[in-house]
């Protein structure tokens, strides 16, 4: 593999990444003790402009305040609030701000040329000691497409070039932080001779059922499961055949003596560690911009004599080349599918009068599934609720009700297209369009065909069926269509990274705009990148800083946030009593088993299990394992708790915020048409 190219954008001259205007560009330099110029900005770039219209192109408060005296408070003294200065300053000129500033700015082009060139030593003197400062504003805030034009003209052409040389020369220190060969991440595993079988087939084909075979008769094994629910559930089920087997997830640990086999969510594979037999499921994955480098670092680096894959077409001729790529060999297993996967077109579905037992209503957020689930309870229809942010023990029981004949439906995200196997009738999508963190889109084919593959089940149903509420046959059409193929593996940042000599925040954002070539692409660190900026006030260790945003968790939930920010600090200081402190931020935040947990809403009690998965990741990840069984029953209680909730069906309908009446599931708004029309008249 060759090495990656640099970002396309990171050419671009980032001389034009400067401030909007003159001003601006100055305010920074003033900002970095450069007051002397000060004089020379009154008499050259704003002899004629009153500080009100000056104003809005300020970058600094320094800058305000200097040029107020500058002025000897000349102009009205506008108070500093936007609104103020929005009506006041640009709506009396005819011209746009563009245009008043890039007017002045051609105006300025031979004085500000001369100030420079004259002042050029001040200026790389300046840039050398405060690089880090300016040089994060230019690279953060700037955006300036008026700034070639000073700089073809003046002496401003050095510092340009001083910062693009700085940027392409730490451009490069992650670049060759990297082998030229991708899989040379990984020498232990290049050392073995690996045999890989690739099962490949569609949903409920009995692909994982086969490789899970081989590796029950394993000597020394592991089954690495892209949900903790999966893991958990090979865990239940190889106990209880009489295969010991200890389970490891992000989240929990459950280690048994004398266990040579482990199911484990993939993020938690030790590349260290040696097997005669490694699973690997629903290898389609490694595509995926989140989390697609752990399948990678899986297919290159786990140490196991044969390595069975899992997955559908839409990746065989992708792991094939990664395969190869590593110096090793495959076979390729194919399974067509177990049961016979029909459109149920004979009459149009309506919520909730088409319902039928073994049901399985699709849609895509969590206040959906509980929402559906509380209408179909008005209707005497009990209904198990599925969705990723309950914890696995819960969806496990959730599972088990179905399959008993406790509930009689399932209500369900995409989470049930993962591997779950349930003795379902009828896949119906009641939702077409799902948010992914970014924004509302369509289904794709992929995952319109993994989610309606789950119906039918062999021994039970010989026949699956599928259908939607909407654009029924818009999904008919994509069950029907061939598997879209991936071309690219998703990398993984290294850790062996961390040791440059640069903030983990900027090693990351960097890393983000690495162009790959071939059949590899970056992964996404977004949400790494905002929670290092977070902890990066109170934490100068950079491999403490990788170990705790790579706990993983949502960086959405401030909540989170500020448990982990208090773990983070005391093991930035360690102080003599580290175990105290520790002890004293767990008792702040947990909530004991008794009356109070009895008040608790589904949505605190989630919360409350999110703080517990966190708590038990920190604790295990820097080995202070004493507290471990405490959170452990913690979450036990916890998931009892909900598991009641469920189980009683206390769920509430969609009500109107203001009159209280019911909503229907997928009603738009927060409120009714009654109550709209009348705050309307």
């Amino acid at each position: 593999m060759s090495r990656p190219r640099r970002h396309k954008g990171g050419r671009r001259d980032y001389g034009a990444l400067m401030k909007s205007s003159v001003a601006q560009y100055a305010s920074d330099l003033i900002g970095l003790s450069c007051a002397s110029i000060a004089p020379f900005l009154k008499q050259y770039v704003f002899p004629e402009w009153t500080y009100d219209e000056l104003r809005p192109l300020l970058a600094r408060k320094s800058l305000e305040d200097l040029l107020w005296r500058e002025f000897d408070g000349t102009g009205s003294n506008i108070p500093l609030n936007e609104s103020a200065v929005g009506r006041s300053c640009f709506w009396q000129h005819a011209k746009s701000p563009g245009s008043l500033c890039r007017e002045k700015i051609t105006e300025l082009v031979p004085d500000l040329g001369t100030f420079a060139a004259n002042n050029r030593q001040m200026f790389e003197s300046l840039f050398k000691s405060q690089y880090r400062k300016l040089y994060q504003r230019i690279r953060l805030e700037a955006r300036n497409i008026f700034y070639e034009e000073i700089a073809d003209h003046a002496g401003f052409r050095t510092l340009q070039h001083m910062i693009m040389k700085e940027e392409d020369r730490r451009q490069g220190m992650i670049i060759k932080t990297l082998p030229k060969r991708m899989p040379d991440l990984y020498p232990l595993a290049r050392k073995m001779k690996r045999r890989f079988v690739l099962h490949v087939g569609p949903t409920n084909s009995g692909k994982t059922y086969d490789a899970l075979q081989v590796l029950k008769a394993a000597n020394r094994g592991i089954y690495l499961a892209p949900l903790r629910l999966l893991a958990y559930e090979l865990y239940d089920r190889m106990n209880g055949e009489g295969v010991p087997c200890s389970m490891i997830t992000g989240e929990e640990e459950i280690m048994l003596e004398g266990a040579e086999h482990f199911s484990a969510t993939i993020e938690t594979l030790n590349v260290l560690d040696l097997f005669d037999v490694a699973v690997i499921d629903e290898c389609q994955m490694i595509a995926d911009e989140k989390r697609g480098g752990a399948w990678l670092r899986a297919v290159l680096g786990v140490c196991a004599n044969e390595v069975h894959i899992c997955s559908d077409e839409s990746c065989v001729d992708l792991v094939t080349a990664i395969i190869t790529e590593c110096g090793d060999t495959y076979t390729i297993k194919r399974n067509e599918r177990a049961t016979k996967l029909k459109f149920d077109g004979e009459e149009r579905f309506r919520f909730p009068a088409s319902v039928r037992d073994r049901d399985a209503l699709i849609v895509f957020s969590k206040q959906s599934v509980i929402s559906v689930a509380a209408e179909l309870q008005k209707y005497g229809i009990r209904a198990s609720m599925i969705y990723g942010n309950l914890p696995y023990d819960v969806r496990m029981n959730e599972v088990k009700r179905f399959i008993e004949g406790e509930t009689s439906v399932v209500v369900a995200t995409d989470a049930i297209g993962m591997g779950l196997n349930l003795p379902i009738k009828r896949i119906v999508f009641l939702e077409t369009r799902k948010f992914d963190g970014e924004t509302r889109r369509p289904l794709t084919v992929s995952e319109i065909k993994q989610i309606a593959g789950r119906a039918g089940r062999r021994g039970i149903f010989d026949v699956g069926y599928y259908t939607s509420e909407y654009r029924a046959f818009g999904i008919k059409k994509a069950v029907e269509q061939p598997v879209p193929l991936v071309h690219t593996a998703c990398v993984g940042i290294p850790e062996s990274i961390i040791s440059l000599d640069m903030p983990l925040s900027e090693i990351l954002q960097r890393w983000s705009e690495i162009e790959f070539q071939n059949i590899y692409a970056k992964s996404d660190y977004a949400e790494e990148i905002t929670l290092c900026h977070i902890l990066e006030k109170h934490v100068t260790d950079k491999k403490l800083l990788y170990d705790l945003i790579m706990i993983g968790f949502r960086v959405g939930k401030s909540f989170l946030t500020d448990l982990l920010t208090e773990f983070a600090i005391i093991e930035q200081e360690k102080p003599s009593d580290m175990e105290q402190r520790i002890d004293d931020v767990i008792e702040k935040n947990i909530v004991p088993f008794d009356d109070e947990l009895d008040t608790y809403s589904m949505a605190q009690l989630e919360d409350l299990y999110l703080k517990y998965d966190v708590m038990y990741a920190y604790l295990r990840k820097f080995d202070h394992r004493k507290r471990l069984p405490d959170i452990v029953a913690l979450k036990r209680d916890c998931s009892a708790r909900i598991i009641e909730l469920l189980r009683t069906q206390q769920l509430e309908t969609r009500k109107c915020k203001i009159c209280g009446c019911e909503l229907p599931w997928n009603y738009p708004y927060g409120r009714c048409g009654d109550c709209f029309m009348e705050e309307r008249t």
